[in-house]
């Protein structure tokens, strides 16, 4: 794979390069930052997501979201 510093990158050659199927490598003082590759379509379909498969099977206590001092008093700092 080849890399090419972004400083004296020749962009359109890159582009180039990328439509022909090539993975180029971005550095920048020596440093790879990036990889660009051609994009590539999905082999198979996203469906959308349907919600409520676990309706009825999970449950939340009414008190979920009370107040533990024990918690409260570690993050302030006490016994």
């Amino acid at each position: 794979m080849k890399s090419i510093d972004i400083n004296n990158a020749d962009w359109q050659d890159v582009i180039k390069k990328v439509i022909a199927g090539k993975e180029i490598l971005l550095s920048d003082e020596g440093k790879t930052i990036a990889k660009v590759s051609p994009y590539k379509e999905r082999k198979t379909k996203v469906t959308k997501r349907k919600g409520g498969q676990l309706k009825g099977q999970i449950w939340i206590a009414e008190d979920f979201d009370a107040q533990d001092e024990d918690i409260v008093a570690m993050f302030e700092g006490g016994n």
